[in-house]
């Protein structure tokens, strides 16, 4: 069977890190892959390898571009693919487009990934593909019908399993990029919270953006620029992972982190603000905390509750990694897309 993989992302984020690792997983699941990207994405090098073949590189400068469109299709009208995965919105929105998808195969399925209930676009698709409960339900609110929406979740490698100790003082850490909606400002708020009650931690925030002036000030509006660290972009996840105690996710928009997942994967004790995403990864089986989102003092009083009961730390810490062993493992994840990818071709 042969897959079109298409992303026109640029930048570094969780949505192009799954963009790689599914290319990853249909690969190991033995099918042909062709992938079709930007030519600037920080990515390529990682998805050549994943597929076994160099990417397909298109320039891309505006979403609808007439040439970027005819491009892509006559890209796809050579490969002839059975399946065509369409990864974010930018990509959805051109092969949807009335010029492009008229000039695609006829035979070819066009599916996507969503992450996020922002896109209106999936209806317009053959099939769909959701990364929780949550977001299944959303699609069927849509009026798209069930057999064409299929679970198919973020993955990790499972890490083997390590003796659990705090460091000292204990670290929090979270990944991500550094704007709004990610929650780091709340983070802060409820760090500078310990502070004045006389929890000693360390707090490392992996990633950029545009926040991150903002949050330097505000780490030392709050008197806490010695115990936080901003090293920006993550490049050695394990190194990361082996050097902090907790992982924190105060989000106030998110899909299903895979930086969440990868924290599970190492047995980490988790907390997560209760967007239905992250809440449905932590409650299949207890793995970490949920609070409300926007509340610096719920969260304190969580990262308080772990950081004081070691053994507390560890039992959510071994309940995490066990949810990624049962649901979110690569391997899960290759029996899951073998037998979507059979269904599809069969709509």
């Amino acid at each position: 069977m042969k897959i079109v993989q298409c992303m026109f992302a640029k930048g570094k984020g969780g949505l192009e890190q799954v963009f790689v690792d599914h290319t990853k997983t249909l690969k190991a699941a033995g099918f042909e892959i062709f992938p079709i990207c930007n030519c600037k994405g920080s990515y390529k090098e990682n998805v050549a390898e994943a597929a076994g073949r160099e990417p397909i590189l298109i320039s891309n400068t505006r979403k609808l571009n007439p040439f970027f469109g005819w491009k892509f299709a006559r890209a796809v009208m050579q490969i002839q693919p059975d399946i065509v995965f369409l990864h974010g919105n930018r990509a959805i929105s051109m092969c949807l487009s009335r010029f492009v998808k008229k000039k695609l195969p006829e035979n070819t399925k066009i599916c996507a990934t969503t992450h996020n209930y922002r896109n209106k676009l999936f209806t317009g698709l053959d099939a769909s593909l959701v990364i929780s409960r949550d977001l299944e339900e959303k699609l069927k609110c849509r009026a798209i019908p069930s057999e064409r929406i299929f679970y198919f979740p973020n993955a990790v490698r499972l890490e083997p399993p390590k003796e659990f100790h705090f460091h000292s003082p204990p670290v929090i850490g979270t990944m991500r990029r550094l704007h709004h909606e990610k929650g780091c400002d709340v983070l802060l708020k409820a760090c500078g919270i310990l502070k004045q009650r006389g929890i000693e931690f360390s707090l490392v925030v992996g990633g950029e953006g545009e926040q991150r002036q903002s949050l330097e000030d505000l780490c030392s509006e709050l008197g806490i620029e010695d115990s936080v660290s901003l090293p920006g972009w993550v490049k050695n996840k394990e190194k990361f992972f082996s050097e902090i105690d907790i992982f924190c996710m105060p989000s106030r928009k998110e899909g299903l982190p895979v930086a969440l997942l990868e924290a599970m994967s190492f047995g980490k004790p988790c907390i997560t603000t209760n967007l239905p995403g992250p809440s449905e990864a932590i409650n299949k089986n207890g793995g970490g905390i949920i609070i409300e989102k926007e509340n610096p003092e719920k969260l304190a009083d969580a990262l308080e509750k772990i950081i004081i009961n070691e053994d507390f730390a560890a039992g959510l810490g071994q309940k995490a990694r066990q949810t990624v062993r049962d649901e979110y493992s690569f391997e899960m994840q290759k029996k899951r897309l073998s037998d979507i990818c059979e269904r599809i071709v069969r709509l």
